[in-house]
């Protein structure tokens, strides 16, 4: 049985949250956690009372889900830092799954070091998922963003495994640079392309791309080559907007030290613009989920 641990500040992005974890927990046959935290950086006197507050807001929230969706669902409330009390819940809770929702817009948002939920998924060892939109049910369109990396593969195989993928029309993406060879694409291209003469990266890219989906088992999925546009992200963004996909997924580290940080800024990118839901794998052998 999976287990879905939904973090929750009450508010109307947490709501889909836990809506989205309802579905899911439909189709696994899953467990949900329904985790808030309370900052232990405040005086003990609002501290107690947002403690009282929140016990009574997550009872009323697991009494919801248990009764009226008729799914296992228990309540576990923590104190610290958030994302870092979030992470030790996943982890002790052997979570197979963390659901959030969106951070807030905000015209200056890349002013901050990041988001509560971009911060858990820097450091989460499980596969997180933020949700934008509230759902009708389940992912229909799914776009699977890929470098070709194990950390791809990592990817789709955690997609599979939460059942993301059951019924979904899916669309593999891969965004290249026509000017910039890859270590991604010299591992996976036939030797006649290892020179790269001009011309051929789209075409080593469209190879690379049939032996990624042979080995993730999706060879039946839609295929999209592109070029970057502005910028990766971009590229990925409106390609999604093309499929109509309701959810994207993409891992957050690549085969090297500089791929991870390019995959990273990636990642980061579709977080903070995608007004759909993203789900974020880390590698392979990173966490296991129950």
């Amino acid at each position: 049985m999976t287990r879905l641990l939904v973090a929750t500040d009450f508010s109307p992005r947490s709501d889909r949250a836990v809506q989205r974890a309802v579905v899911l927990a439909r189709q696994l046959g899953g467990e949900i956690v329904v985790m808030h935290v309370i900052d232990d950086d405040c005086p003990a006197s609002l501290a107690s009372a947002e403690r009282k507050a929140a016990t009574a807001l997550l009872d009323a929230l697991v009494r919801n889900v248990c009764r009226q969706d008729r799914l296992p669902c228990r309540k576990h409330l923590a104190s610290g830092i958030p994302h870092e009390a979030v992470v030790e819940a996943t982890e002790a809770l052997a979570a197979g799954l963390v659901v959030m929702g969106a951070h807030r817009r905000q015209a200056l948002r890349r002013m901050f070091v990041g988001t509560t939920v971009e911060r858990t998924i820097r450091t989460s060892r499980r596969p997180v998922l933020m949700v934008n939109a509230a759902p009708a049910g389940p992912y229909r369109r799914v776009l699977l963003a890929t470098d070709f990396s194990d950390c791809s593969l990592a990817a789709v195989d955690a997609a599979t495994r939460l059942g993301l993928l059951d019924g979904a029309r899916v669309t593999a993406l891969h965004v290249f640079d026509a000017s910039a060879r890859t270590l991604a694409l010299k591992s996976w291209a036939s030797p006649r392309f290892s020179a790269d003469p001009a011309g051929q990266t789209e075409a080593r890219a469209a190879e690379a791309m049939t032996t990624f989906l042979t080995r993730a088992g999706l060879k039946r999925s839609r295929q999209v080559i592109a070029p970057s546009g502005i910028s990766t992200g971009w590229t990925i963004l409106q390609a999604a907007r093309r499929a109509r996909a309701d959810l994207i997924v993409v891992g957050t580290r690549g085969l090297s030290e500089a791929e991870r940080l390019l995959l990273g800024s990636v990642a980061e990118e579709v977080l903070t613009e995608s007004g759909i839901d993203v789900l974020v794998v880390p590698p392979a052998g990173a966490g296991e989920g129950a």
